[in-house]
């Protein structure tokens, strides 16, 4: 959920600060461009000027609160970090854009309270995501995310259609496991499929990737004893999204 581009203005500003900072300024103002919603947007560039003047950094972190994007990914909380990486510093100059040189690779954490996990269930990304592994199966199922996602102290459940019934499917993790899912009523290949799937999940924001890695679930931080749900992710930034395209 990262852009980072320069406005022409910007690029005016060069000489007046550290590239670094510019860099930093100039992406929470593209951030909260294409957010519906944000409550705060922080962006913190690790680089030395020389450094990012020739294309290269050694991390970039991204921390928000309360984002809510046009079509309703939403989320409590977001710190998103990668570490070294190169960019066409000429191309930022000069045409206001991002061009990778190198994959950006780091950790995720996002935060989404039981309305958040229900938009995410339903979102397009994920509809997308579970058709493309169903595709990959060598018998694929009819199924797909319905409307009904919860949190409970100990699981996530949400809604499915599998093969044309409906099904309560719950996701728990234990530390150090896969992640596991069940499903009422029982249907173990129902159950199997789905645990492969989020087990694998991939969420691809136009060129930035998000791959699961954990789930844990507690009282929410900010809203009294509603429960929060804690996703751990790996990143790879092969290219920076557009800004034409909407999540």
């Amino acid at each position: 959920m990262m852009w980072l581009f320069f406005t022409a203005p910007a690029a005016a500003l060069m000489p007046l600060a550290q590239p670094s900072s510019l860099l930093a300024r100039t992406a929470e103002v593209i951030l909260r461009a294409r957010l519906r919603t944000a409550a705060s947007v922080q962006v913190d560039v690790d680089a030395k000027p020389q450094e990012l003047l020739s294309g290269g950094f050694r991390g970039v972190r991204v921390v928000g609160a309360d984002w809510c994007t046009p079509m309703r990914l939403s989320c409590r909380a977001l710190d998103v970090s990668v570490g070294t990486a190169r960019i066409d510093f000429g191309s930022l100059v000069t045409k206001q854009r991002i061009l990778m040189q190198t994959a950006a690779v780091g950790q995720a954490s996002i935060v989404f309270d039981e309305a958040d996990w229900g938009n995410f269930i339903v979102h397009p990304l994920m509809s997308e995501a579970l058709a493309r592994y169903a595709r990959g199966q060598v018998s694929p199922p009819a199924v797909r995310l319905a409307k009904g996602a919860t949190l409970t102290p100990t699981a996530a459940t949400m809604s499915i259609q599998w093969d044309g019934a409906p099904l309560l499917a719950t996701l728990t993790q234990r530390p150090g496991a896969p992640a596991t899912v069940s499903v009422e009523p029982a249907c173990d290949t129902a159950a199997s499929f789905m645990s492969a799937f989020f087990n694998s999940l991939t969420i691809d924001l136009d060129g930035c990737e998000l791959r699961f890695s954990s789930l844990s679930i507690g009282p929410g931080r900010s809203r009294g004893s509603a429960l929060e749900l804690s996703l751990g992710l790996d990143v790879c930034v092969r290219r920076f999204p557009s800004p034409f395209v909407n999540f």
